[in-house]
């Protein structure tokens, strides 16, 4: 069982005070590398909807992690950090690196994240799934939990088992809501549209979200010409490539990558990708280097040392519920917690 919060908050803060944290970060060296994973930086309140605990936080905590970490880390462009670890040059540094990432592309990262690293003149890089920018789609998580949120006692019967299961899934709502998400992870995007739109028969309530979720291109490339905002490909469909077939899977590895060429807001010869939801194989890291990307990310939690394998970089995910102080959020990203 998890710690709760105010569990990790009192361990975290006895781990910064016994310097085990501290000295955690020496036993590091210097030609490690890590990298961090947020989604969202949202101001919550009543307009924003349902945001999963992990998949956020606020403007005030992104700022302070960027701050704590000035401190102790060298923050760099993520496209560095294979080439510094591999060719032994990280050694120059005292501190480990740090790269910021941010995967999906939502607009608040233009709206809460940008400025705060502009103002602080931070590098960080955004994961693109390029169908959904500068458009009204929402992902179908978002979409499940949206109806999931309006739907009432009142329903109709279904034979789909599917229904029947996500029907009968019980305790709090932010809990059915992760059970949910994942019994329809495994199907394909196109079944999952299929199971969203009998949903809304069912219960006679839309999925489809008001406003916008994602930036825009427009957004993109003014965050593009500051210089310090590169960008890769989250596919184009943000598909889990791992429910794909191998022909499909070469289609959202080149359409991103092409769309992100086309807009201008890449390197064509630098251009790194991101695995959604962390799904890959070894077929899968392959193929994504045989299109043409440099480094691919996953989900895999931890540092990444001398020689790692540039298409399974490991990452560190940054949760509101994990890192809103300072001394859990060095824990997180110590390994700790």
């Amino acid at each position: 069982m998890e710690l709760s919060i105010l569990t990790k908050r009192f361990v975290s803060a006895l781990l910064v005070s016994t310097k085990i944290i501290a000295n955690k970060f020496n036993l590091l060296k210097a030609n490690s590398s890590g990298i961090l994973i947020y989604h969202r930086v949202a101001i919550l309140d009543s307009d924003i909807g349902f945001i999963q605990p992990g998949l956020y936080v606020t403007p005030d905590t992104f700022k302070m992690h960027i701050e704590v970490l000035k401190s102790i880390v060298n923050i760099v462009p993520l496209n560095l950090v294979p080439t510094l670890t591999a060719s032994g040059n990280a050694n120059h540094f005292e501190k480990p690196l740090v790269a910021l990432t941010f995967d999906d592309g939502w607009a608040d990262i233009f709206s809460n994240a940008y400025p705060v690293l502009k103002s602080l003149n931070i590098p960080a890089t955004v994961f693109l799934p390029t169908n959904f920018i500068g458009t009204d789609r929402w992902f179908w998580t978002d979409r499940f939990a949206y109806l999931w949120e309006q739907k009432g006692d009142k329903s109709r019967v279904s034979l789909n088992p599917v229904i029947k299961k996500l029907k009968a899934l019980k305790g709090p709502f932010i809990t059915q809501i992760e059970n949910g998400v994942a019994l329809l992870k495994d199907f394909p995007l196109m079944e999952i549209d299929k199971i969203l739109l009998e949903l809304e028969a069912v219960y006679d309530v839309p999925s489809q979200i008001p406003g916008r979720a994602f930036l825009n291109w427009q957004e993109v490339k003014e965050m593009h010409e500051s210089g310090l905002i590169s960008f890769g490909s989250h596919t184009a469909e943000h598909s889990i490539l791992t429910t794909l077939n191998e022909d499909e899977i070469k289609k959202e590895l080149k359409l991103s990558r092409q769309r992100l060429i086309d807009e201008g807001v890449v390197d064509g010869s630098n251009i790194p990708f991101c695995y959604p939801n962390g799904n890959y194989t070894a077929t899968i890291a392959q193929m994504a280097k045989e299109t043409g990307y440099t480094m691919a990310v996953t989900t895999k939690k931890g540092w990444n040392d001398f020689g790692a394998d540039p298409f399974t970089l490991k990452r560190i995910g940054m949760h509101q519920d994990m890192t809103s102080t300072k001394s859990m959020f060095l824990a997180r990203i110590a390994g700790i917690l």
